[in-house]
């Protein structure tokens, strides 16, 4: 007899469950259904793309080369609340900059020109030769004094001065990363 109340009980248990998930199959089908979204396996993934879900991209990632802490940590911020872009690494010279970008390969390089121990100009041009497709962006306040043949023989891709703001910083980065080339493409405004 105990024998007999212990297959009932598991059997009621199975047949609860089995009507539970009949039930949400149910609601679920009819949810989509109205919604005219054919119902698939992933239908309940966050997900609006299925596939996203395996192929999701990593975010584009910067290399941010200021000598100035509080310019450097002005564009970390900004690029962390306004971009989806990755802020790999800082650094403060040339040579910490050519280290770490080798190191971290970054998809883009934030390049300042006036820093000690190795200036912006050498550090482009050693960063040009070790990750020729890493596109380098020149953010300076002297944008004038890099002109556009000795920036072009550097491999830079783009030149912003910082008077004109984080946003137009931006809007090159974004440029830049979409293109398929390393030409300079217009700015945004």
């Amino acid at each position: 007899m105990k024998r007999a109340n212990h297959c009932f009980v598991f059997s009621l248990r199975r047949s609860f469950f089995l009507l539970e998930f009949i039930i949400a199959y149910y609601i679920i089908l009819t949810v989509n259904m109205q919604g005219r979204i054919p119902y698939t396996g992933f239908t309940l993934l966050p997900f609006p793309n299925p596939r996203a879900m395996f192929f999701s991209p990593m975010p584009k990632r910067i290399l941010i080369v200021e000598d100035e802490i509080s310019v450097r940590n002005a564009v970390r911020i900004f690029l962390e609340h306004h971009s989806p872009f990755e802020v790999c690494g800082e650094a403060a010279n040339g040579v910490e900059a050519v280290d770490k970008a080798v190191a971290l390969q970054p998809d883009i390089v934030i390049l300042d020109l006036s820093m000690p121990h190795m200036n912006g100009i050498e550090a482009a041009s050693l960063l040009r030769s070790r990750l020729p497709l890493v596109p380098i962006v020149v953010y300076t306040m002297f944008g004038d004094v890099l002109g556009k043949s000795l920036a072009s023989a550097l491999g830079v891709a783009a030149i912003v001065s910082k008077s004109d703001g984080l946003a137009i910083l931006l809007a090159r980065i974004e440029a830049l990363l979409a293109s398929t080339t390393l030409v300079q493409p217009p700015v945004a405004k």
